[in-house]
């Protein structure tokens, strides 16, 4: 398993200890699983170095190992390879808890030391761990010297035209190891540039399909917007009318509430008027009180009871009535009457009124 030093900071903090946290789980994430696998794989020379066959091609894919083209086409290949000879390697089968990371990382590289026959300086491990059927994890584990590598890529430098630095690949039970650290640099950062390519694409088609999507909703928000404008603007428009009318209907509350008080008003002159027409010469009025619609009268007539016939005939006066008897004035020796008389508004009202 490739290992990578990082020499990023933050405010002088190392993030590569939260790299090595976040990059597991980062690598999980399904897009980017879904990316890795459209990613085409990368057609290498490959040399065996236990073979004596000419060198093959092989397709790799990151740090995965897909299997040699039965047809080579080296016009196609910018990179090469190298698969160590198993005699020149010690492996180990482990089985390890379900460890993730850093955790599995630290774990291998305890086994590696433990079970090294070189020096430490010289060492060299890869590893392959996969799920296992008795629960946690199988881990196949490649040891290798240094000088060993450096030995065999001498060798197929001297023996082969490669295409360039070659990758060291370990051999193991569960297939080719990529050993970290030798020449296959160029290779991954070409793959990463194409998931990138392959990632920006389709962050290109999810956009556009879901503005596709949005679209209908969009167009429907702009229309809400665009409605609730005009019916502010219109507000806007018809607010001193509004006002005028609350107004109107406000004086019409108030000449609604009049009305009542507006039937009982009695036009003075007009009673007075009438009085005048209905009395006769022989009768003499001394006092008139107008109070709402009750009339008090007071007088001398030589005839009183014909005054009270008199003005119950008359349109306007009801309810003549004496509430009082009749006296005889001794100066004048006539008669001296008091009259109480209820006015129709209909006919004494202060404007013309139309019949009910």
């Amino acid at each position: 398993m490739a290992k990578f030093s990082s020499q990023a900071t933050l405010f002088g903090l190392d993030l590569a200890p939260l790299w090595a946290q976040v990059r597991p789980l980062f690598s999980q994430l399904p897009l980017l699983q879904v990316l890795a696998r459209w990613t085409p794989p990368t057609l290498v020379q490959w040399i065996a170095q236990d073979s004596a066959d000419k060198p093959q091609q092989a397709r790799l894919r990151a740090a995965q190992w897909l299997g040699v083209d039965a047809a080579a086409n080296f016009l196609t290949t910018t990179s090469s390879a190298l698969l160590l000879d198993e005699n020149s390697v010690l492996q180990r089968r482990l089985h390890l808890p379900w460890l993730a990371g850093a955790d599995l990382d630290t774990a291998v590289q305890l086994q590696a030391i433990t079970f090294s026959p070189f020096d430490p300086q010289d060492l060299v491990y890869a590893y392959h761990s996969q799920p296992s059927l008795q629960g946690g994890l199988q881990v196949d584990m490649v040891l290798v010297s240094k000088k060993t590598i450096e030995n065999a890529r001498k060798e197929i430098t001297n023996s082969y035209q490669l295409k360039s630095e070659p990758e060291i690949w370990l051999p193991s039970q569960s297939g080719p190891i990529l050993c970290p650290g030798w020449g296959e640099q160029p290779r991954l950062q070409q793959e990463r540039r194409q998931r990138l390519g392959l990632m920006l694409g389709a962050s290109v088609v999810l956009a556009l399909a879901v503005l596709i999507l949005l679209t209908p909703s969009l167009k429907l928000r702009q229309e809400t917007l665009q409605a609730m404008q005009q019916t502010a603007a219109l507000t806007q428009q018809t607010a001193p009318a509004a006002a005028q009318r609350q107004a109107l209907m406000a004086q019409a509350q108030d000449l609604h509430t009049l009305a009542p008080q507006l039937q009982q008003q009695i036009d003075h002159l007009r009673v007075l008027t009438a009085l005048t027409k209905v009395l006769p010469d022989n009768t003499a009025t001394q006092r008139i009180v107008i109070e709402g619609l009750h009339l008090s009268l007071e007088g001398l007539s030589a005839n009183a009871t014909q005054v009270q016939q008199l003005l119950s005939q008359e349109p306007g006066f009801h309810s003549v009535r004496m509430p009082s008897a009749i006296t005889r004035d001794s100066n004048s020796n006539l008669e001296n009457f008091v009259l109480e008389v209820d006015l129709d508004p209909q006919i004494f009202a202060p404007w013309p009124t139309s019949a009910p």
